[in-house]
Order: structure tokens, then C-alpha cells, then sequence
């Protein structure tokens, strides 16, 4: 059985992104995950609208190893997250917004199927939250518990009181600096 080398090759992919991708995105999480987050029709419209990203991690062979899907959430969407009452399957047009008007990000899919993948979501995941969307509240949920374990413990991810597995990336901290 020859073994492929994975690579931590990234394609960023937004209203470009191909079908394929998304469907074979979709069926690493939904075998990761032992679950299913949208069809692709759904994922490849919110694309489209510019109100989702996806990074997408792939192997020398070119399968997908790792994905991040994120959402960019209008006040009512980053409302009704928070109230439980956000539909991840088919998210109301509502509840989303471009970039220069969002509220918060949502971490609407993360997932890596080798240890090279997990690390390279979670180092993308560390860098939005940090830098490109630093001002903003970003949220996810652990769908099994080693990816609430991951939120929690590697990505130092707060519970958000009264929600059911909710989760909010610590704000960044930036250094002050002296006065001169």
C-alpha cells in the first residue's frame, strides 16, 4: 500500500469554489463528525453570497484532509445563536452578512482527518480570530468531544452561559504600550 505524504497545502476557496470540493469537504465531515452539516447546495449558495469561507486542505493526491467553513453573522444571526434558535442546516438569509457589516463569525464546520490537517485548521483558526476578525465575536461548536476538547483546550475557547455546547474565542489580548 503506497501512503501519500500530506502537505499543508491550503486552498482558499469562496464563490469560486467548485462543487466538487464542497461535496468531498462535506463528506470528511460528515464521516469525522459521524453527522452532516448542509448539502452542498446549501454550502455552495452561502459561498456564492459571500457570506461564508472555506479553507480546504488537501493531500498530494489532492484529496481533502481538512476543511474550516466559517459564517459571518448578522446581530440577528449572532442573536439567535445565542438563543438556540440559529438553523445550521439552512441558515436564514436573516442571519447572515458580508464582511464590512458582520457581528460575529461562526465556526460553522472544522475538521481534520490527520494530525498534520488538525493542526494546520487550528493554526488557521487562531489567525482569524486574532488578527482578520479580531473585533469580532467568534463561535463554535465541539461536534464530538475531541473538537470540544480542541475549542476548550487548544484553542482556549470560552462557554457561553445558558447555551447548549456554545462556544466563544477568547478576545485577543494585545500588549499596552508605555507611554514614552
Amino acid at each position: 500500500m503506497q501512503q501519500t505524504r500530506e502537505t499543508d497545502r491550503l486552498i482558499a476557496l469562496s464563490a469560486s469554489a467548485s462543487a466538487g470540493f464542497v461535496a468531498e469537504m462535506l463528506g470528511l465531515y460528515g464521516r469525522l463528525i459521524n453527522g452532516r452539516l448542509a448539502d452542498t447546495a446549501v454550502v455552495g449558495r452561502l459561498l456564492a453570497a459571500d457570506v461564508a469561507e472555506m479553507r480546504v486542505w488537501l493531500d498530494e493526491a489532492g484529496a481533502v484532509t481538512g476543511a474550516l467553513i466559517f459564517l459571518l453573522l448578522s446581530p440577528a444571526g449572532m442573536q439567535a445563536l445565542v438563543q438556540g434558535a440559529f438553523d445550521p442546516l439552512e441558515p436564514s438569509s436573516r442571519h447572515l452578512a458580508g464582511e464590512r457589516s458582520a457581528a460575529a463569525v461562526y465556526g460553522w464546520a472544522c475538521a481534520g482527518a490527520t494530525p498534520t490537517a488538525r493542526r494546520a485548521v487550528m493554526q488557521t483558526w487562531s489567525s482569524l480570530t486574532s488578527e482578520r476578525f479580531a473585533a469580532l465575536p467568534f463561535f463554535a461548536r465541539g461536534a464530538t468531544e475531541a473538537g470540544r476538547l480542541a475549542l476548550v483546550e487548544r484553542l482556549k475557547c470560552l462557554p457561553v452561559d445558558g447555551t447548549d455546547g456554545l462556544y466563544r474565542a477568547a478576545p485577543p489580548v494585545f500588549p499596552r504600550r508605555r507611554a514614552a
